[in-house]
């Protein structure tokens, strides 16, 4: 009974190249996968900066830059929260992608109107009377 050398030194290295294989693969889609993108003003269409981007899963936090660019870490289906002072909050859902998902968004500004405040000069404490 002959035995082929080359048969039994082949499968042991095509084991390890399908393990190897499969290790690489469970590594990048179980770690590597992010959501970028760029935060504009809706009206203006200019980049914001600097908007507060978090995984509301892992509580990481990272923020835009000064084109407005940002790149967090997220598995499919994380909730990812945008906040900037002067703009409603956005909250946005990762799409199912192998690595890296583009999320733009566009914040619509907050406009407040503030209540007039009249001054009477004979009712003024001594602290208002200095801060005026």
């Amino acid at each position: 009974m002959t035995v082929d050398v080359t048969l039994i030194f082949l499968l042991p290295v095509k084991a390890l190249l399908i393990a190897s294989l499969c290790c690489l693969l469970r590594v990048l889609c179980a770690n590597g996968q992010t959501v970028q993108g760029t935060i504009n003003d809706r009206i203006s269409r200019k980049p914001l900066f600097p908007v507060t981007v978090v995984n509301t899963r892992t509580l990481q936090v990272v923020y835009s830059d000064a084109h407005g660019n940002y790149v967090i870490a997220a598995e499919n289906g994380d909730e990812i929260t945008y906040s900037c002072i002067g703009y409603r909050k956005e909250q946005r859902i990762k799409p199912k992608s192998v690595l890296i998902a583009t999320v733009n968004v566009d914040m619509e500004p907050i406009e407040y109107q503030l209540q007039e405040v009249r001054l009477q000069p004979g009712l003024l404490t001594r602290y208002q009377r200095d801060s005026i």
